[in-house]
């Protein structure tokens, strides 16, 4: 296997791994949240590297939060960097 292939072929398992990422049904609604506010913001959708990499981002937050059990996955957040996501500052606890 050439070095193009090898990238390639990880390239193509990572984007399929997000794909089913985007299939779960919270990070599903959470990405629709996000879409709303890119489109309400910027007048768009995502692309579907955003959506996936957000995604990915999700997923990743869970998986540290539950290493970091007791912890609240946006404790060190404020509702002013957070906008980016599309959460309200009446989420942000």
């Amino acid at each position: 296997m050439t070095d193009i292939e090898l990238v390639q072929s990880q390239l193509q398992s990572l984007q399929e791994r997000q794909e089913a990422l985007m299939k779960i049904p919270r990070i599903k609604r959470y990405l629709e949240v996000v879409n709303k506010h890119v489109n309400e913001t910027q007048e768009r959708d995502m692309t579907t590297y955003e959506k996936r990499n957000v995604a990915q981002c999700l997923y990743n937050a869970v998986i540290d939060t539950g290493l970091k059990a007791g912890t609240r996955l946006f404790e060190a957040t404020t509702e002013d960097s957070i906008s980016f996501l599309g959460i309200p500052a009446k989420c942000v606890a």
